[in-house]
């Protein structure tokens, strides 16, 4: 099973050139409870952003062949082999970022965990439209944390 999680505004945007514009800790405990436990796949930049890797999973990062990557990252060269491998397998793989990561495997994430965050944060990278090609499964009630309203929505794919 391959899933995406993440967390975007109004237009779908997820970053600023600084990072997350946001501070929500219970997303950040949601994005804790779904993903430990099994493998989370990110895209260079974001693996830079991080100072350690996230614990009790195992972070592989998307890197061309011979990348150097500090002590806890793994190095994933042949996306197509990973997801081929958890595409039709019980078990979940979780892509969790960035921007170009999302975009280029969204024909093979299978459900989207989208935290949504109400406003826009004049963000510079985006999720990927994707509406249609999925069907919302499940829509919590909102939550006001740091004066900012959310909510989580679950997507399959049609």
């Amino acid at each position: 099973m391959i899933k995406a999680i993440v967390a975007a505004d109004d237009k779908l945007g997820i970053a600023t050139d600084t990072g997350i514009p946001w501070d929500l800790p219970t997303d950040k405990a949601y994005f804790r409870e779904q993903t430990t436990g099994s493998p989370i796949l990110m895209g260079y930049r974001m693996y830079q952003e991080l100072e350690q890797p996230l614990p009790d999973r195992q972070n592989l990062v998307a890197v061309r062949p011979d990348t150097q990557l500090r002590p806890g990252f793994v190095g994933a060269e042949n996306i197509t082999a990973l997801l081929d491998e958890y595409q039709n397998s019980p078990a979940t793989l979780w892509i969790v970022g960035g921007a170009a990561l999302y975009q280029k495997l969204l024909d093979r994430t299978q459900t989207i965990y989208i935290t949504r965050v109400q406003g826009d944060f004049s963000c510079s990278k985006f999720f990927p439209s994707f509406e249609e090609y999925f069907k919302l499964m499940n829509k919590a009630k909102p939550i006001t944390e740091n004066g900012l309203t959310f909510h989580y929505e679950v997507w399959e794919r049609l």
